[in-house]
Formats: structure tokens, C-alpha cells, sequence
């Protein structure tokens, strides 16, 4: 059976049901009619679209699907994924440098190098966030929460300061005390024969135009 050519560019709603009935009409058979009449049933009970037009008729747009929270936590160090939450993260560092007067080089490459700018990272030591605090050294910087990525930022910064205050400025063994604790650099006295410790330091110290 042949029809003719039909025209199926979006239109307004009535002109949508005027053609739908014109198809309708001509199905063959009362069973193709009926499941023509279930499912335009259906769809009439579909939840209300988006407020919206496509190609500038009528049509109505489809809803959205449902929003992740999880896209949007800055806890994770990004936002969906991408290079929002770095850049916000970024920007912290730059005013957390001012408020704590440390280089913000520095505090950038500690961040890089302990959590790649994951606000949520755990260590299998138990260090945690940015700067990848200890909990007992959290604790005695004032740092509440380690997830949070300024206060993890201003502890870290803290603790940085300290470190280069005891060794005299010296900033390689500042970072192997940040890596490795103040009491492996206390009994080695200088970077301490670990391999972990000694790539940290090089890794920075590169990075910084220092080595």
C-alpha cells in the first residue's frame, strides 16, 4: 500500500496532532489503530519538557537529565573533571602565598607533587588533601578539616615556613623534612638516604630552576 509524501518538519502542537491523525487514518485495521491511540496516550503523560524551541517552531525541548553533585566538588580538586577546580585551586594557592609570605612557586610545587591538586587525596600513610598533612601535624597547624582545600593550603604553607625557618632557608632540606619528617633530616643530618625523599627534592628543586 502507497501513501504520499508526508511532511515531517516540526510544527506547533495542533498541526502535530492534525498530522498524527492524518497517519492515523491511514493504518490499516482497527488492532494498528488502537496501538496508534495506546501510545499516543502514552506519550501525553509524559513529564513536562524544558521550555524551548528547536529549529524556531513550537517544539518543545526534551528534559535534562539528572545533575551529579559529585561534578561539581571542589573537595576532589576539579570540576567535572576538568580544569576549573585546578585553576580555582590556583588561585588559592596565589592568596594563600600572600596571607603566609612563602614563595607561591613553592607552594604550588609542594601541591603538585603531593596531591596533583586532589583536595580529597589519602595517602597509605594516612597524609591527607593538598599539602597531604599528617594528622598529628594537622593538628598542631590548626587545620580542622585536611579536605579543605584553604585550610589545607594555610597548613601546609605554616608548616613550609617552619621548616625553612629551622633549616636556615635551605630549601632541599626543607622539602626532604616535608617528605620525610624533620627527624629522618635531624639523624641523617642532610637529605636522608631514601629513595622516595631524594626524588621529591630533585623533582621540586628542578621544577623551582633550583638544581
Amino acid at each position: 500500500m502507497s501513501f504520499p509524501e508526508i511532511d515531517f518538519q516540526p510544527k506547533g502542537p495542533d498541526s502535530i496532532r492534525t498530522r498524527m491523525n492524518e497517519i492515523r487514518a491511514r493504518l490499516e485495521g482497527p488492532k494498528k489503530e488502537a496501538e496508534f491511540e495506546k501510545q499516543f496516550n502514552a506519550a501525553k503523560g509524559k513529564p513536562s519538557p524544558l521550555t524551548g524551541s528547536i529549529g524556531g517552531g513550537d517544539e518543545k525541548l526534551g528534559t535534562l537529565p539528572p545533575m551529579n553533585p559529585s561534578d561539581f566538588d571542589v573537595m576532589k580538586g576539579s570540576i567535572g573533571g576538568g580544569q576549573t577546580g585546578k585553576l580555582q585551586i590556583q588561585s588559592m594557592i596565589s592568596q594563600v602565598a600572600k596571607e603566609q609570605n612563602i614563595d607561591q612557586s613553592l607552594l604550588r610545587a609542594v601541591v603538585e607533587a603531593e596531591s596533583d591538586y586532589n583536595a580529597g587525596e589519602v595517602s597509605k600513610t594516612g597524609a591527607k588533601g593538598l599539602m597531604q598533612l599528617m594528622p598529628g601535624t594537622a593538628k598542631e597547624l590548626g587545620v580542622t578539616n585536611p579536605f579543605d582545600p584553604h585550610q589545607s593550603l594555610t597548613g601546609g604553607a605554616k608548616y613550609l615556613n617552619q621548616l625553612l625557618k629551622k633549616y636556615d632557608n635551605n630549601l632541599a632540606l626543607t622539602l626532604a623534612a616535608y617528605n620525610a619528617g624533620p627527624g629522618k633530616v635531624d639523624r641523617a643530618q642532610g637529605i636522608p638516604n631514601i629513595a622516595e625523599t631524594k626524588t621529591y627534592v630533585n623533582k621540586i628543586l628542578t621544577q623551582l630552576g633550583k638544581n
